[in-house]
């Protein structure tokens, strides 16, 4: 059985945004809900890599409805895997993406909310997950 650490690694490699504005830690309050990813701290304009290996590019994906944000959908043999608040480079898709690969650059997700307290950030959630990997082995 494959080891579950180091399978996915940070797109932007920053560390989780906690900051005035909210934390980005999974299942951090929201309004009434709880956050269902993870928010990695970025740079407006930085590269974003594929955090997991032999991915796949499934499709866009937009956050809001008026598609002022984008982001991808990714897949691989483990996971399925939602990231937002970047724009993806236009040839991931229709090839295998490695761990650590670019796959696009950064947007400010702050200008939407206007707000001085947030940082801006990459959020990630795992869509689904191939329950054999949490496992305990004997």
């Amino acid at each position: 059985m494959e080891s579950v650490s180091g399978m996915i690694i940070s797109p932007t490699d920053r560390e989780i945004r906690n900051d005035r504005a909210g934390a980005g830690r999974y299942h951090a309050p929201r309004s009434g809900r709880l956050h269902s990813g993870l928010d990695f701290l970025c740079f407006p304009g930085q590269n974003i890599v594929c955090p997991i290996s032999n991915a796949e590019a499934i499709r866009y994906a937009y956050p809001y409805e008026d598609k002022s944000y984008s982001g991808i959908f990714l897949r691989n043999s483990h996971f399925d895997l939602m990231i937002f608040y970047f724009t993806p480079a236009d040839d991931i898709f229709g090839k295998p993406l490695s761990q650590g690969e670019v796959i696009g650059t950064a947007q400010d997700i702050t200008q939407r909310y206007d707000s001085p307290f947030m940082k801006p950030h990459i959020h990630m959630q795992i869509d689904s997950a191939d329950p054999a990997l949490f496992l305990k082995e004997d």
